[in-house]
């Protein structure tokens, strides 16, 4: 990175600022009155069909723009973006539902979250933005995202690091990781 460039540094939406997928199971069990523990439950004891259907009623649902946020990592967020740019990527499908984007923005500040832009995750939107450092749940997504050469990512999960992806496995350990991951980009 050029010296006089900013550090950017991007986080995931589900599952790194919130607690994903425990609401949309705690939807799918308040909707059905079942007690499913986890997203392939739900799958298996439903079916594809039963289990998308739910997913689009949940999007649209208030529930959805309700759920805590974790603040420790906002928190976290909100600190760093007092020195660096901060960037939201996510998976939601804002093209296809109406006032997805504009339903996340106001979740965002209602939990005060402090960022520069929010963005559907695809590879042409990560590679436009320049982005030193992300944050990610979902080790799928960081393989499809990999591909944008120079950007160094945190998955919360178990996994063995290398060295353009580092594993974290809890939120607890976040703010070391991305301090280390800051000072080695810095």
């Amino acid at each position: 990175m050029k010296n006089n460039q900013k550090l950017l540094i991007s986080f995931d939406v589900d599952g790194v600022l919130n607690h994903y997928p425990i609401p949309f199971i705690e939807y799918v069990n308040i909707e059905l009155s079942t007690c499913f523990l986890s997203i392939p439950d739900i799958k298996l004891g439903l079916g594809e069909e039963k289990y998308r259907e739910l997913k689009f009623k949940y999007r649209t649902s208030d529930f959805k723009y309700q759920i805590p946020i974790d603040e420790a990592v906002r928190d976290l967020l909100n600190d760093l973006s007092k020195k660096y740019p901060i960037f939201l990527f996510t998976r939601r499908p804002f093209s296809q539902f109406e006032k997805m984007y504009e339903r996340t923005i106001d979740w965002l500040k209602i939990n005060h979250v402090d960022h520069s832009g929010l963005f559907y995750k695809s590879v042409e939107n990560f590679s436009n933005k320049n982005v030193a450092i992300h944050v990610d749940d979902q080790i799928d997504d960081v393989n499809m995202l990999k591909v944008v050469r120079g950007t160094k990512f945190i998955v919360l999960s178990h996994g063995v690091s290398n060295e353009d992806i580092t594993f974290c496995p809890t939120k607890d350990d976040l703010g070391d990781v991305l301090l280390t991951t800051i000072a080695k980009c810095g």
